[in-house]
């Protein structure tokens, strides 16, 4: 068995005491070579090359346990290959290496039983707290968490009823107003929405919001929901489609950035025009807009906002023990001529 080199072993190489080892693996090294500590550049510098040399790893558990803290923090969202998602994991990253803390990522896929399981793991590797972005009928995974003490917040889905956990949510209300009055102002008077069937806040938020929106328009006979199961094959959105169109639909409010993309794979397919046969307002920006044949109005939610809102939060929730609040990010509509009056 290869015996594992300790700080000891570094501080005999180096000629230097244990102690001076351990402040220069904490301390942070300038451009210059020079740490943040009181230790000469030269000595540093002969640490770290023994610390190379010998290969060295400092043992964060144990660090961890000494200090209560491991600088690691969870970002666990619903489906990390969802660009509206990667990118917000992305400015995290970036937010959390300028703090000083390592991210890990994982994803629920949408199932209680993953997210149980992700959950699990980031406990068992003593993360500071976490970003999550709650999957349907996930509440009993994440109810285990409220007696522990760990610094959560929720990130653009909602638990209601989760006690002392942070929120950084879209202002869901105006969302649907900006999207419903946009239709309606261009023309359109049979608008339909499309949802998964999803237990999720969000979803529900939408549906309720789309169905006041139509009915303060005098609109409440045209009010249609299509539901799509999550991960629908493109026959079965464009079977939706065909129907939503058979009933006359004019219109179309597409709530998530995955329908949208979707629904206008399916619109090409079934070779309908937009907005002549078939107007639309999506969800959250993809760079599949910027190469369809006409230009997507959507509902923009800053995803630099998100990130940088729930990483802050969270941040001030550990470091300073501040209490859990909610933050609500108001949308902007994007117009373009996915929602023109034909």
């Amino acid at each position: 068995m290869v015996k594992r080199v300790t700080i000891k072993d570094v501080a005999k190489e180096a000629g230097v005491s244990i102690a001076l080892v351990s402040m220069v693996l904490n301390s942070n090294i300038g451009p210059d070579g020079k740490p943040d500590c009181n230790v000469r550049k030269e000595t540093a510098k002969r640490i770290l090359q023994s610390v190379a040399k010998l290969g060295y790893i400092p043992n964060k558990a144990a660090a961890s346990i000494r200090s209560g803290k491991t600088n690691i923090i969870a970002v666990i969202t619903s489906d990390i290959s969802n660009s509206f998602f990667s990118e917000i994991s992305k400015y995290i990253e970036n937010l959390a290496y300028d703090g000083g803390y390592n991210i890990i990522f994982a994803s629920s896929d949408e199932n209680y039983e993953k997210l149980s399981r992700v959950v699990d793991s980031a406990l068992r590797l003593g993360v500071d707290g976490m970003i999550i972005v709650p999957s349907p009928n996930g509440e009993a995974a994440l109810n285990r968490l409220s007696g522990l003490g760990i610094p959560i917040v929720f990130l653009e889905r909602d638990v209601p009823d989760f006690p002392n956990a942070g929120r950084v949510l879209l202002d869901n209300a105006e969302a649907d107003r900006l999207s419903i009055a946009e239709l309606y102002d261009a023309g359109y008077r049979k608008i339909e929405l499309v949802a998964y069937d999803m237990n999720i806040s969000t979803i529900h938020n939408r549906i309720e919001g789309y169905g006041r929106e139509m009915f303060k328009r005098g609109l409440d006979k045209n009010i249609h929901v299509n539901y799509l199961k999550h991960g629908s094959k493109i026959e079965q959105v464009e079977a939706m489609l065909r129907n939503a169109v058979s009933r006359g639909a004019e219109a179309l409010y597409l709530t998530t950035n995955t329908i949208t993309v979707l629904t206008m794979t399916a619109i090409k397919n079934l070779n309908l025009k937009v907005p002549e046969d078939i107007a639309f307002v999506g969800f959250d920006y993809s760079p599949v807009f910027d190469v369809y044949g006409t230009t997507v109005s959507y509902i923009r939610q800053s995803t630099e906002q998100l990130a940088y809102e729930s990483y802050t939060m969270l941040v001030k929730m550990i470091e300073n023990k501040a209490e859990a609040g909610t933050v609500m990010l108001s949308p902007e509509l994007v117009r373009r001529g996915s929602s023109k009056n034909c």
